[in-house]
């Protein structure tokens, strides 16, 4: 039983973690960053945040940051690429439905992998 109690307690310390980076990440960009920056810059920024917090995760082994960091920036690429795609394809329920649809599919595949990896 140590070992499930054990995969549980990891199990829910990673949601936890990245649902508080999700809501950072959901606030941060739309009232913060962007109205300063762009919406362009802001999508670079929360990009270049990721990956050097990856690098530094991987290197450093500091998973709990790198959680919380990657909830920030799945919420701040999703909210930022509506302003992206906005000239270009519009800003209908649809679009939205896209966005979300393919933030969702590749989170999946991001969690496929890193549990395979784990």
């Amino acid at each position: 039983m140590g070992a499930v109690n054990k995969a549980g307690n990891a199990a829910g310390s990673v949601y936890a973690l990245s649902t508080l980076g999700s809501i950072v990440g959901a606030y941060a960009p739309v009232f913060l960053v962007t109205p300063r920056i762009g919406a362009d810059a802001t999508f670079l920024v929360f990009a270049g945040l990721l990956l050097l917090t990856s690098l530094w995760g991987m290197l450093r082994g500091s998973l709990r940051l790198l959680i919380v960091v990657a909830g920030i920036v799945s919420l701040a690429a999703e909210l930022t690429a509506s302003r992206l795609l906005g000239p270009y394809f519009g800003t209908s329920v649809q679009i939205w439905a896209v966005l979300i649809g393919m933030t969702l599919i590749y989170l999946t595949i991001g969690y496929e992998l890193g549990g395979r990896l784990a």
